[in-house]
């Protein structure tokens, strides 16, 4: 367990390396938006602002390749894996397409296939659903009433700050570092392999089966503990 968290922290702190070469830019005009979805070989950015705003970095061709779309509030970029397309670095490795986002509010967040996204500021909100799936990686402090967390499919997430309430799902390989996000109230659920690590100082209710793996920081008066299968819950 204790492996799987130094591994997050490591991968988590080596996403926001300097890129190290010059990019032209691209602005792209949106509207107001509140849930936001990210896919592909992205490297973005975060913060908040008086209004929203994207800019796409890279080669004439990398710009191409990234959709940006907008269906009510929802606002989504990905990218279209062109084969060949993407330059590599040392490591033959896609070098990611870096995107830095303004919005003015957030009530929803969805990443997935590879994405890396890192928020520069606080994200409030009354009520904050995150999804992260499919092999992205998650940096974010939010300070929200409810929180609701889904992790899976090799996702990786490390969320800190406040959530009142935080409803949390980790599973099959996702890997959940909230140990310094301070909730009160934490209904959580690991499954398949998947690894977290939470807080809680009033209740906790947490369930482990198939491999996966809950700790939680605290001592909450009331406890609701279930493992079945390999599953393990353990207080830190």
């Amino acid at each position: 367990m204790k492996t799987s968290v130094v591994f997050l922290f490591l991968v988590l702190g080596a996403f926001w390396a300097p890129l190290g070469f010059a990019q032209p830019a691209r602005e792209v005009p949106v509207g107001d938006f509140r849930k936001l979805t990210l896919q592909g070989n992205l490297r973005v950015e975060l913060t908040g602002g008086d209004q929203a705003q994207v800019q796409v970095f890279g080669t004439p061709a990398e710009l191409d390749e990234v959709t940006v779309s907008a269906s009510g509030k929802e606002l989504t970029l990905k990218t279209n894996y062109t084969d060949g397309l993407f330059e590599k670095d040392q490591a033959n490795r896609r070098r990611p397409i870096r995107v830095l986002i303004t919005y003015v509010a957030l009530t929803g967040l969805h990443t997935g296939r590879g994405a890396e996204v890192r928020f520069q500021s606080v994200v409030t909100a009354d009520d904050l659903a995150v999804e992260v799936h499919s092999g992205s990686r998650l940096k974010m402090d939010v300070q929200a009433t409810s929180l609701r967390l889904e992790v899976g499919e090799g996702g990786q997430a490390n969320v800190s700050g406040r959530a009142t309430v935080q409803k949390t799902t980790v599973s099959t390989g996702g890997e959940l570092n909230a140990e310094d996000l301070e909730s009160e109230v934490v209904n959580i659920r690991a499954n398949t392999g998947a690894v977290a690590q939470v807080s809680a100082s009033k209740s906790i209710d947490a369930s482990a089966g198939t491999g996966g793996s809950i700790r939680y920081r605290g001592r909450p008066a009331k406890r609701a503990i279930n493992t079945t299968l390999g599953g393990s819950v353990n207080q830190l």
